[in-house]
């Protein structure tokens, strides 16, 4: 049985749409809200696998939690769906790698608590 995303793709009018273009010289062609999306992964991520540190759900919807999200996003976007789209891959990689880091006071290792 198809998911109601696989019936929308199959549909033509609706696969048009999904299919805009991306590039990094104009804005999205959709709006994409990294917070929520970010939101239900951890909502569905089982207990057993998050981390241990009190400041998990924070970094995870920190702005650089959400860059990283949105750039990896359209990255895929542009491999999966977008021939000749390296020039637009490799500008969304070098995004990738300038986000910054963590300040080193909310930075913990997975499973340990942030330092005092």
């Amino acid at each position: 049985m198809a998911t109601p995303l696989q019936r929308s793709v199959s549909t033509t009018d609706h696969f048009k749409v999904i299919r805009r273009p991306f590039s990094v010289d104009e804005a999205p062609p959709y709006a994409i809200n990294p917070d929520i999306l970010l939101r239900q992964a951890l909502r569905h991520l089982p207990s057993k696998l998050r981390p241990a540190s009190p400041q998990f759900e924070t970094d995870l919807l920190s702005r650089e939690a959400c860059l990283l999200m949105l750039h990896a996003f359209w990255y895929t976007y542009c491999a999966v769906l977008q021939d000749d789209s390296l020039a637009e891959q490799t500008a969304l990689l070098r995004l990738m790698s300038q986000v910054g880091p963590f300040p080193e006071t909310r930075r913990a290792p997975i499973g340990r608590a942030p330092p005092r």
